[in-house]
């Protein structure tokens, strides 16, 4: 890699040689405040003397256009330790901690949905021919025809389930379980059966299959037959 001015190696060096770190930690370290240092040469300097807030800030706002969120937060991190040393070491440097303390919204990469042909392939897994596979069969079809979440559907109840106006009303839990019995009236959603596939039907239509919600195994000897 491209070296450094005798002034920064030795600020570098100093930094160092003052912790300890491990493997990881400590190349990761020399490695950011090396990419640091070397933007401040390649922009005019070749010790710390004259650097000022708007040097860093303009260091910061380069790598943040090709680096993640993450990264982007831990190479704040070691600039500023290392800024913080050079001030213990009575180094003139610029009161750069509040710039390098700034939060950096961690970014959470959307997982892809499910395409049409993969949803195909995971169906095409399930052996009908069983119960278990029946009720399997048709928690994957209310989650891919309605949205519904897995808890909501392990909570479905036969009296969720109007059958005289082809619709079910499921109650949306809260994770946290900490919703109450007012919130929970509120947070009732409607799903017409006009968006369920005929095959997800046939096991609802089977009252008894859901007599106890699809997180029981009592009912599955119920639906062995009668239904493909």
């Amino acid at each position: 890699r491209p070296a450094l001015s005798p002034e920064f190696q030795k600020h570098l060096d100093a930094f160092m040689t003052s912790r300890t770190f491990n493997s990881t930690s400590g190349r990761n370290f020399n490695w950011a405040i090396h990419k640091h240092l070397m933007f401040l040469q390649d922009n005019g300097h070749s010790d710390m003397q004259n650097v000022s807030i708007s040097d860093i800030k303009a260091f910061v706002t380069q790598i943040a256009t090709t680096m993640s969120s993450s990264s982007l937060r831990d190479i704040q991190c070691y600039i500023r330790q290392f800024y913080s040393f050079l001030q213990e070491q009575n180094v003139e440097v610029p009161d750069c901690f509040n710039l390098l303390s700034y939060h950096v919204p961690l970014q959470h990469k959307v997982k892809d949905y499910i395409t049409n042909d993969e949803l195909d392939k995971i169906l095409a897994q399930i052996d009908t021919s069983t119960a278990l596979g029946k009720r399997n069969m048709a928690i994957i079809l209310l989650a891919a025809s309605t949205g519904l979440r897995s808890a909501d559907i392990v909570r479905l109840k036969l009296s969720s389930i109007d059958w005289e106006q082809g619709e079910i009303y499921d109650v949306i839990f809260a994770i946290s379980g900490k919703l109450n019995a007012a919130s929970r009236t509120a947070a009732e959603t409607k799903i017409d059966f006009a968006v369920l596939p005929p095959a997800c039907l046939k096991i609802l239509y089977c009252r008894t299959a859901i007599c106890s919600g699809f997180s029981s195994s009592r009912p599955l000897k119920r639906i062995s037959t009668g239904l493909w």
